[in-house]
């Protein structure tokens, strides 16, 4: 399949997708969870039937599929159990493909369900953004979306005070890939400082220190994890993504810009739900994450656990201005769609085109 068929089959099955997807808020609650799989059973279409589409698609089949054959959950090099276990169902099936499908599948349950109890208005486009933006990225690196998406499902939580149930998920994700226990300290950098309006001053100097000290561990990635390489063999595995990379990211630029929109905003956005607190930290952490990705790609993945809270902060402008709500909608849909452009058929994202079957 060329490029160009490739990107017009993603962009018409994706306009497609959430159409379908909006029209579920639509109609009756009875049917709305069919027509919600019907739009999400074409996104794992595109998923399971593909072949060698995406940087990491021989990556998975090499280093865990085939391996895994010869090996027990528990004798694996992996500590990620519940990853290990969803790639023995695959070998049950005698199919690699079905790896594929249920990691995707996966991932869009969680979505799904946090965007239906997010307590965001307009859901559909937040979903449009999600599909149109980040969901081919769901095709490499699938534990750590798998991961983002608990996160993202687990952020009512955080808002509940729900220590347990959060704890309990972290846990679950860890379970497929260690890096989501990176978010947990915001439970209580939101419930016990950003929530709390006393000792303001104490607030933002603990903060600091925990982005300071976060971010000079960070810094110095590749020796710590030398360090815990030799003393644990589990992170040996970590030194393939010491990665220096200091030319120029194009995707600094795009968050730069979204900032740059959400910042002068902030207090309108607070003032809209206070839940937006914990978002706009989280949109300032991204960025600050982008930055420090220039020294290697692992910092650079983590800040994928930030990034998509865009998809909830953007559909609240639409509340924000509601003269403008309709301009607003278009505007949005046609940024997304010259986005999706820009990342995967100009700039080559993902290595998801051309795509093949």
């Amino acid at each position: 399949m060329s490029n160009e068929t490739s990107i017009l089959l993603y962009l018409l099955s994706f306009i497609l997708v959430v159409f379908i997807y909006d029209k579920s808020y639509k109609v009756n609650r009875k049917y709305r969870s069919i027509l919600k799989w019907i739009s999400l059973s074409l996104l794992l279409l595109l998923a399971g039937m593909r072949k060698n589409v995406g940087t990491d698609y021989l990556g998975y089949i090499n280093g865990f599929y085939l391996p895994m054959k010869s090996y027990s959950i528990f004798e694996s090099f992996s500590k990620e159990y519940l990853f290990l276990l969803i790639v023995k169902v695959a070998i049950i099936f005698d199919n690699y493909k079905i790896l594929f499908f249920l990691l995707n599948l996966i991932t869009l349950y969680f979505i799904t369900k946090a965007l239906e109890k997010s307590f965001i208005k307009y859901k559909s486009l937040a979903f449009s953004i999600y599909i149109f933006i980040f969901y081919l990225e769901t095709w490499n690196i699938m534990r750590q979306h798998i991961c983002i998406a608990i996160f993202l499902y687990s952020i009512d939580y955080i808002y509940g005070k729900k220590l347990t149930h959060f704890t309990i998920f972290i846990i679950i994700g860890s379970f497929i890939h260690k890096s989501i226990l990176i978010v947990y300290p915001f439970y209580f950098i939101y419930n016990f400082l950003l929530k709390n309006n006393k000792n303001k001053k104490e607030k933002k100097i603990i903060i600091i220190l925990f982005y300071l000290i976060s971010f000079i561990c960070l810094l110095n990635y590749v020796n710590i994890i030398k360090i815990l390489g030799k003393i644990i063999p589990f992170f040996q595995k970590y030194k393939l993504y010491i990665v220096y990379n200091f030319s120029s990211n194009l995707i600094i630029l795009l968050k730069l810009f979204l900032l740059t929109i959400v910042l002068p905003f902030r207090r309108k956005l607070i003032k809209l739900n206070k839940k937006n607190n914990l978002l706009v930290l989280f949109i300032i952490t991204d960025f600050l994450l982008t930055l420090l990705g220039f020294y290697n790609i692992y910092v650079k993945r983590i800040s994928s656990y930030f990034y998509v809270y865009y998809i909830l902060i953007i559909p609240q402008f639409l509340e924000l201005f509601p003269k403008y709500n309709l301009c607003l909608k278009i505007l949005i849909y046609i940024v997304v769609i010259i986005l999706c452009l820009l990342q995967y058929y100009i700039l080559g994202f993902a290595e998801v085109i051309p795509y093949q079957v």
